[in-house]
């Protein structure tokens, strides 16, 4: 006789078999009120954005837009152990603008306001069951960083380190239980905010982002990483945190004198 699966029972059944309870609660936290009082990080954002908006008319010679793949994960960890072994690498996208600040004849400043997704994807098996709890964090981010370039001609090789500051507008987790063939879903939107107790996740981050690529012309290739090392858990008895990773491909194309 076929039998039915309680998907919310065997949810917190799985939570509980994977990791211990106050850490179960935690990590679904991180995977899966509503308002921010972080209003220092407003402000940065605001200042940000209004300095790096007339560069492009006062100092920069090249601007343009920029686009490519994300490979976001979490760190998500307290003083005893790590519990993000299982979250893996997803796939996300990034899109914005871009602006060069020329100093020297190599080296440079190049600020970007970009729309990003983060997140991860926690997979567990338990025989027949899979479950897998995948994270979609959209933010808005602000990287700026230090440029040198290496001019071989035609080719320009370049390398750049700064820091970036972000906040999430959006988010979604969805729960997918596959047993025997069938599958069930279930999808939840973010509760963000500092509350430990009700919210899912903080919206400021913050981290290094570091990049490496070549440029012909007006058309710029390269590579990305971001380690974020400010913690969005509102949860952090034990010293428990979550950190935001993400590494890139991203593609860009320059307007203006080159």
């Amino acid at each position: 006789m076929e039998q039915s699966i309680d998907f919310e029972y065997l949810i917190l059944y799985l939570y509980s078999a994977c990791i211990p309870l106050d850490a179960g609660r935690k990590l679904k936290s991180q995977m899966s009120k509503r308002h921010w009082t972080g209003l220092s990080m407003k402000k940065y954002l605001l200042a940000t954005a209004l300095l790096l908006l007339p560069m492009p008319a006062i100092l920069a010679q090249t601007f343009g837009v920029k686009a490519g793949l994300n490979f976001p994960r979490m760190l998500v960890k307290d003083d005893d152990e790590t519990y993000s072994d299982n979250v893996k690498a997803k796939l996300g996208f990034h899109l914005g603008g871009v602006v060069e600040v020329p100093l020297t004849d190599a080296l440079s400043i190049e600020g970007s306001v970009i729309m990003s997704l983060k997140g991860g994807k926690f997979v567990e098996e338990f025989g027949d069951f899979k479950y897998t709890r995948s994270g979609d964090l959209i933010y808005i981010s602000i990287p700026v960083a230090a440029r040198y370039t290496y001019d071989l001609g035609d080719i320009k090789l370049y390398g750049l380190a700064g820091p970036y500051m972000a906040v999430g507008i959006s988010g979604k987790y969805k729960d997918k239980l596959e047993y025997n063939g069938d599958e069930e879903t279930n999808t939840e939107s973010v509760d963000w905010g500092n509350d430990s107790e009700t919210d899912d996740l903080k919206r400021p981050d913050a981290g290094l982002f570091l990049g490496a690529g070549v440029r012909l012309g007006n058309i710029q290739a390269g590579l990305w990483y971001e380690l974020g090392l400010l913690n969005i858990s509102p949860y952090t008895d034990n010293g428990f945190k979550t950190l935001n990773r993400s590494f890139g491909i991203t593609a860009a194309y320059f307007f203006g004198n080159e």
